[in-house]
C-alpha cells in the first residue's frame, strides 16, 4: 500500500532504517528474512497518530513484517503485478535467495517508498 504505515492490518510497507533480524531459508514464502519493524521511531509515531485521533485508540502497531520470496501457488514476477504482500517486500524467489547470501542478523536496511 501506498503512504505511511499507521497500524496493523492497513497493508501499507513501513519505511525507514531497520535491521534484518533473522531468515527462513523455507517458509510458505520461499526464503524469508525478517524486518525489525516496529522501531522506536515507528512506535513514536504510532503514539503520536493516536493522541491526534488520526487512527483509533484500539489500534495495534503490528509486527512481522519481511522480506521475501513469492508464495509456491505464484509465478515468479506476479508480486510486480499486484499488491498482496500485506506490508511486506517480495522479491523474486531468486532475488530473495541472492540477497539472503549476503545478509544476517543485524544487517541494517533502508525500505523507501
Amino acid at each position: 500500500g501506498a503512504g505511511p504505515k499507521l497500524r496493523e492490518g492497513d497493508a501499507v510497507t513501513p519505511v525507514g532504517d531497520y535491521q534484518i533480524t533473522g531468515k527462513l531459508a523455507t517458509s510458505p514464502w520461499h526464503t524469508l528474512l525478517g524486518v525489525s519493524y516496529p522501531n522506536y521511531e515507528d512506535v513514536k509515531r504510532h503514539a503520536r497518530m493516536k493522541a491526534a485521533g488520526k487512527i483509533p485508540p484500539e489500534a495495534n502497531i503490528g509486527f512481522g513484517i519481511a522480506l521475501h520470496g513469492r508464495r509456491a501457488d505464484m509465478a515468479d514476477g506476479e508480486h510486480k503485478r499486484s499488491d498482496w504482500t500485506l506490508g511486506c517486500v517480495a522479491l523474486d524467489n531468486d532475488e530473495i535467495d541472492e540477497l539472503a547470501r549476503f545478509v544476517k542478523k543485524g544487517t541494517p536496511i533502508r525500505i523507501v517508498d
